[in-house]
């Protein structure tokens, strides 16, 4: 994967190459993603063009045995930490596991590669623990760190680092990253916009299930605003909405619609998000009230909460339904 293939702006791929470039390259780098989130795809493109045997002037060369390891995601020489377990912290034994392979020799390039994800995760024990790597750096490992919280990083962690904020993701070039993906232009648009510019998540609303439970949220509201609570009833279960990530999108794409109408009942219609949606969302913009559209809202929001616990899917869409109606 080449650099300029990434969803980054011109100055971010110009910064990124000449960091992984450089002669005299830092051991470590902290993005900042807080302000542009991240292209999945960032951190490993930059392990692969570091550990790449035949680099090239744009990137990897992805032809050599170390590319062709990380293609079968076999490369013995990157190392991936990332937060565990419900409280989403990085703990000691993690990184003691982690440091235990750094102890050898790299096996394949020349260096060792380790991608430590959400850096402000590491409780004072990992912290304290990985410090003494980065105090005392050598050429055969580079450390690159994310954060989504600058602020949050130990003063420790940030004085041995390199940072870079990601500037935020161009709208245009997160459409033009959807190309080979299936689906109609206004379709992908509307999809970015409510992935909020994310791209991973955007590619995950055109895929076919997410496309059918976004139609089912319009149908919903359709119906609620005929009050036909059995169309309402009948819908959810023909699609059969029995998991939980279903319901969570299902959940999702209703608070869009919802929030869409709130804008044009205020007269902000070229704010919409569901922007292949318009005509529908127009005819239905008169049905409801303003404070009924509020009161469908904190009770999708209460449900969200409510989807984190482990209770029943069937006894939450059936509220759902009644809810609507």
């Amino acid at each position: 994967m080449l650099l300029a293939d990434l969803l980054l702006s011109r100055a971010d791929q110009e910064y990124l190459h000449r960091f992984i470039t450089s002669k005299q390259r830092p051991h470590a780098l902290l993005l900042d993603i807080s302000q542009a989130g991240l292209d999945e795809r960032v951190l490993p493109s930059l392990a692969e063009y570091a550990l790449c045997l035949q680099p090239q002037s744009a990137g990897a060369c992805g032809q050599c045995s170390s590319c062709r390891s990380l293609k079968v995601q076999a490369h013995p020489d990157l190392q991936i930490l990332q937060p565990a377990g419900k409280a989403g912290i990085i703990k000691l034994e993690q990184v003691k596991q982690l440091l235990e392979k750094l102890a050898y020799a790299p096996r394949i390039s020349k260096l060792k590669v380790i991608i430590i994800l959400n850096v402000e995760r590491l409780n004072k024990e990992a912290a304290n623990s990985l410090l003494k790597n980065l105090e005392e750096p050598d050429g055969e490992r580079l450390f690159l760190f994310t954060t989504e919280n600058c602020q949050a990083v130990l003063p420790t962690i940030l004085s041995r680092t390199l940072q870079w904020r990601l500037q935020k993701n161009d709208s245009e070039a997160v459409y033009q990253s959807l190309a080979l993906v299936e689906g109609t232009e206004l379709q992908k648009r509307a999809c970015v916009l409510l992935a909020e510019l994310k791209p991973q998540l955007a590619r995950l609303y055109l895929q076919e299930e997410s496309l059918q439970l976004r139609e089912l949220a319009l149908e919903i509201l359709t119906a609620s605003a005929q009050r036909k609570l059995l169309l309402v009833a009948n819908k959810l279960n023909c699609q059969q909405i029995s998991k939980r990530e279903q319901l969570q999108l299902l959940n999702t794409f209703l608070q869009f619609y919802l929030r869409d109408l709130l804008l044009l009942q205020n007269g902000c219609g070229q704010l919409l998000y569901n922007i292949d949606r318009q005509l529908e969302l127009r005819s239905l913009q008169t049905s409801f009230t303003g404070e009924q559209l509020h009161g469908y809202l904190q009770f999708l929001q209460r449900q969200e909460k409510m989807l984190a616990l482990n209770i029943s899917v069937k006894l939450l869409v059936d509220d759902l339904c009644i809810y609507f109606d």
